[in-house]
């Protein structure tokens, strides 16, 4: 039977665990990058549970006419006051030769109403906590770069 799977992938082990608190006024993204950093975690997974923003930023998925997969990134979505992080989850992995995360979060603004999005480094700062568990994988490296054939910046999983 024939498959029309189409994927890429590296296979390695888990690494280290690190249990984390992202203190107030710490940005989101950068704080998990700096987590990273300091205990040398250049690929592995991220969960964010829990916790409060004081503001948020984030992307949505949106229509790009004129590139190859038709997919972009909307405006940015300001939201503005206390924030109650819901979930959220990333990827560590490299661009250029420095850590980048990519990390998608869901959240509630203090009308109840739900946002959902792709988080980039600034504007989202801790109000009281964010709980963080990052894991490390050995073995294999994540690279953010440019596929060709969509026209957009994907993971590029390899051995190390």
């Amino acid at each position: 039977m024939g498959s029309n799977s189409r994927y890429n992938y590296a296979a390695g082990t888990s690494g280290k665990t690190v249990v984390a608190r992202l203190k107030p006024k710490t940005d989101l993204i950068g704080g998990l990058i700096e987590i990273c950093k300091e205990n040398s975690i250049r690929c592995g997974a991220i969960v964010c549970g829990l916790g409060t923003l004081d503001g948020a930023v984030v992307l949505t998925a949106a229509p790009a006419p004129g590139t190859k997969s038709g997919v972009g990134y909307s405006e940015p979505i300001i939201v503005k006051g206390m924030i109650e992080f819901i979930c959220g989850q990333g990827i560590i992995m490299e661009k250029e030769g420095d850590l980048f995360i990519h990390f998608h979060g869901l959240f509630m603004d203090e009308d109840g109403k739900f946002y959902g999005g792709h988080f980039n480094p600034g504007g989202n700062p801790v109000l009281s906590t964010i709980d963080v568990v990052i894991t490390e994988a050995v073995g294999v490296k994540a690279l953010r770069m440019l596929d060709k054939d969509l026209d957009l910046e994907v993971m590029f999983p390899q051995k190390c």
